[in-house]
């Protein structure tokens, strides 16, 4: 199990925190190849918080380019759960100062810790956040790992928005095509149009979408289905609409009406049949892992 400090400017923290995720420039491409599922994170902010303000979990990577900061695309990305954050009013007064443990590690966007740093990190945050944190080496497993407390009062004071249904969807989507082995995109652009599908994947990043899918939980289902007619047909690809079951008469309608020419390639997929496919897969390749295969 590796550990790793993630520097940012709180800002961006406010924003990767609403989407679970982080990305990298080029710059740390090779650093982030090192970064595997399950492994920890320290968020730590900069200036004027200059602390450390929450831990995470590497849920999953994904290289996409699709713009969450406004200042960069940063498309070497974590998506990251078991979050323990602190809310955004308390980061400047509860953040945990460790300056004096990492030095000039906080220079760096991403940073290996080794054990020792951890510890002494963790006892900082057990005085300053009033739990208890630890690292625990587990035989079963021949690694160390975070164990964290039972009950924790940071979690319960988070206020950072969680995403809704469409968009808790959407993430689902782009990890279960990560884990498949392709480039995934979120609100990729139809050529010549000003329309986004919600979600695609590639088979590199160089071609064309081959699954494009629309998340239908609300809104204007003539134009997903739209989209995904014009996909279909631009790039030939392979199109999923994700939707609740209340929906699917309404979508069998309009396959029996207007969009009678992709009656027989739209592949309609519940949000429970997503949930559980999810599920499934990350299942899968937790075991595969962990096999070594």
């Amino acid at each position: 199990m590796e550990f790793w400090l993630l520097t940012g400017k709180p800002e961006h923290w406010e924003i990767g925190l609403q989407h679970n995720k982080w990305g990298l420039t080029e710059k740390f491409k090779n650093v982030w190849q090192r970064v595997s599922n399950g492994n920890i994170l320290f968020l730590y902010a900069t200036r004027p918080v200059k602390g450390i303000i929450g831990i995470a979990r590497v849920q999953s990577k994904l290289e996409e380019y699709t713009t969450i900061w406004p200042e960069g695309v940063w498309p070497y990305r974590f998506v990251y759960s078991n979050v323990y954050i602190l809310p955004t009013d308390k980061w400047e007064h509860d953040a945990v100062n460790i300056l004096p443990i990492v030095n000039g590690l906080l220079q760096n966007g991403i940073s290996n810790l080794r054990r020792e740093l951890v510890e002494k990190i963790l006892s900082e945050i057990t005085k300053k956040w009033k739990t208890n944190f630890s690292i625990q080496y587990f035989s079963s497993r021949n690694e160390y790992d975070l164990v964290t407390p039972s009950t924790n009062n940071i979690t319960a004071l988070t206020n950072i928005p969680t995403l809704n249904e469409h968009d808790k969807v959407k993430q689902m989507l782009l990890e279960m095509g990560h884990l498949e082995g392709f480039t995934v995109n979120e609100e990729y652009s139809i050529t010549n149009t000003r329309e986004r599908i919600d979600v695609v994947w590639r088979k590199t990043s160089a071609s064309v979408p081959s699954h494009a899918f629309e998340v239908h939980i609300g809104g204007n289902l003539h134009q997903a289905m739209s989209k995904l007619k014009h996909a279909n047909e631009l790039w030939n690809s392979r199109i999923y609409v994700v939707s609740r079951e209340e929906n699917l008469s309404m979508i069998s309608t309009l396959l029996n009406g207007a969009f009678y020419e992709i009656k027989g390639k739209l592949r309609i997929l519940t949000v429970d049949k997503i949930e559980k496919f999810y599920k499934l897969q990350k299942e899968y390749h937790k075991c595969k892992e962990e096999i070594g295969i």
